[in-house]
């Protein structure tokens, strides 16, 4: 199986002083680019072709959501995935 690309951290947080009584900074990266760029799909997937057409069935939302942000993944890298 290819690994799949998530694109990094969406949204790196670090926090000085973080944990550890404040001995050493505190470091998360909350949810990946590839989820995030899904999340974003789906909404467009839901407000949209699956209203206006009802061409894809829930089943087939997030997968197709999750290829929607592969592309866009491979798109910010230059190229096809």
């Amino acid at each position: 199986m290819a690994e799949i690309k998530t694109g990094g951290a969406a949204f790196p947080v670090t926090f000085e002083g973080g944990s550890n009584n404040g001995d050493a900074p505190f470091f998360h990266e909350g949810m990946t680019l590839r989820d995030y760029f899904a999340a974003k799909a789906l909404n467009g997937l839901l407000a949209g072709q699956f209203r206006d057409t009802g061409s894809l069935n829930l089943n087939e939302l997030p997968e197709e959501a999750y290829r929607i942000a592969d592309a866009m993944i491979a798109a910010r890298e230059g190229g096809a995935k």
